[in-house]
């Protein structure tokens, strides 16, 4: 399994009803559609799901709040602000930063207005990949294996009988949860 993969081989396994010590052979298809499925995913979210530091270089724009760029913030571990550090707060009404789930604020302090004249260190991301977005990497990985053997086939004709197999890359409800985790404001 890659770091980024959001399921286990094993999950898969399970949805697909495959045993899950049987059909070794299948398994590095399996890991293939896993972390094609995990970086379109993430790629088309623009983030990683897996705890990861990142650290900023930000422009100053005079206010006491900034967003930031990933999100759910685990931990804040430096903030600089024209190349001064600003001390962690003892408490949210003590001068130093605070963090919320999505941004950092000052008090006492301000991000003065300049170019890149911010840098932000800080953690973020789920200890655990959201169930939800486990099941849409699994629903992709389901539809790519199921659908190996019509490849480019719309509808299928047996004893006079035509199925019509859906040919979106992803449907609706795919769609419905992958917005709940979209970025809504670019940085």
């Amino acid at each position: 399994m890659a770091v980024n993969d959001l399921t286990t081989l094993a999950n898969v396994k399970a949805w697909l009803k495959l045993p899950a010590t049987a059909n070794t052979d299948l398994d590095p298809l399996l890991l293939r559609l896993i972390s094609a499925a995990s970086a379109f995913i993430q790629t088309a979210l623009d983030r990683t799901f897996a705890v990861t530091a990142y650290t900023e270089s930000r422009d100053g724009k005079g206010t006491t709040v900034m967003l930031l760029k990933d999100y759910p913030v685990i931990s804040v571990t430096a903030v600089t602000v024209d190349a001064m550090p600003v001390p962690p707060a003892a408490d949210c009404t003590k001068p130093g930063f605070v963090f919320g789930e999505k941004s950092v604020g000052l008090n006492g302090y301000k991000f003065t207005r300049g170019l890149h004249n911010v840098q932000i260190s800080y953690s973020s991301g789920y200890a655990t990949v959201p169930l939800e977005i486990e099941q849409v990497a699994i629903d992709l990985i389901a539809k790519k294996y199921k659908g190996m053997s019509r490849i480019g086939l719309r509808s299928e004709v047996l004893n006079q009988q035509t199925t019509y197999f859906d040919v979106q890359d992803i449907n609706d409800e795919i769609k419905s949860v992958l917005k709940q985790y979209a970025k809504v404001v670019p940085l």
